[in-house]
């Protein structure tokens, strides 16, 4: 399993989410669509066991855009069709969005009947990416 960089102040934290994640991987399958991808921690484990990978991400990403397929604002409407990924994962993202309700509604559309979210947020962690960093 290849894990998130774990030297920063919150390695307790990322290997706690780590973990968590590690003891779900086995419910991954098909298409994946990655909402906030950044470095793709996760994109060599997730393709052991499904078909496809789909990072997604910000055009203006604080990242380098390398693991990035597929431009957008993770704020908007998704450019995939209705019941297009069997799993969509989304790892620390959700704190960056202004309006999670909507970011979840959309990652539902794009789900298929009985797919797979992985959904990891921080909880006690320190504002990062300000301004962009709205929820706990």
């Amino acid at each position: 399993m290849h894990t998130i960089d774990c030297t920063s102040h919150n390695w307790l934290a990322y290997q706690l989410c780590n973990e968590a994640l590690r003891r779900h991987l086995h419910l991954i399958t098909g298409r994946v669509v990655d909402l906030g991808c950044g470095t793709a921690p996760f994109k060599i484990d997730i393709l052991v066991l499904a078909n496809e990978y789909i990072g997604v991400d910000w055009p203006n990403s604080l990242h380098s855009g390398a693991h990035v397929d597929i431009e957008c604002d993770l704020c908007g409407p998704f450019p995939f069709p209705d019941g297009f990924a069997d799993t969509v994962i989304s790892t620390e993202v959700l704190e960056h969005i202004p309006t999670p309700s909507a970011f979840l509604s959309e990652a539902a559309r794009i789900l298929k009947s009985g797919g797979v979210l992985f959904l990891t947020v921080p909880f006690q962690w320190h504002v990062h990416e300000a301004p962009h960093d709205y929820y706990r």
